[in-house]
């Protein structure tokens, strides 16, 4: 077997004998995958989620899924109060208390700066609303006894076309901002 490198794909060609006959077998992987660590979550990154909803990066787990968007709420005061070093700890955390309540192959993304997106194949809006619950949950009982209170708001839809990710995304976040609103009137 012969491997080469060549613009970010992996070639791999492989003899096989087909009625006495040599031919060339022909495997082309991507290497991008290396792209897409989020270094400071351990989540996938943005250009994960663009390659994703271009097509770029097939999703594997069928056409239906239920997508979250997560936000932090006061992360901005976190940054002002204490500084950026403890607002990355605390993007980590929330990266962190995602992982923890996710399933293997639900896709869990670092959107950018406060922002995160999860995608759990296969699951109704009620499945998106028990793992938004177990999310807040983590993260309430990793900050309880600090003085940083670190809140998250979360919104949910549900769609049975992967081509549409970027239309599940915008109805998400509107549940996502009607959430941060409520709480702001309180």
């Amino acid at each position: 077997m012969a491997k080469k490198k060549i613009d970010g794909y992996i070639f791999t060609a492989d003899k096989i004998n087909i009625d006495e006959k040599a031919l060339w077998v022909l495997i082309t992987e991507m290497e991008y995958y290396r792209t897409y660590d989020d270094l400071s979550t351990g989540l996938y990154n943005r250009n994960y989620w663009e390659h994703l909803k271009d097509g770029v990066v097939k999703f594997l787990y069928g056409s239906s899924y239920s997508l979250i968007v997560i936000d932090i709420d006061n992360l901005k005061e976190c940054n002002d109060l204490y500084g950026h070093v403890i607002g990355d700890e605390v993007i980590a955390s929330v990266g962190e208390s995602i992982l923890n309540s996710v399933r293997e192959n639900d896709v869990a993304i670092h959107y950018g700066g406060d922002e995160f997106i999860v995608i759990l194949p296969n699951a109704n809006i009620a499945v998106a609303n028990k793992v938004i619950t177990r999310i807040k949950k983590d993260i309430k009982k990793k900050y309880i006894n600090k003085k940083l209170k670190i809140e998250v708001s979360a919104g949910a839809s549900y769609s049975n076309d992967i081509s549409k990710l970027e239309q599940a995304l915008q109805s998400a976040d509107m549940k996502m901002y009607s959430e941060k609103n409520r709480k702001k009137k309180l």
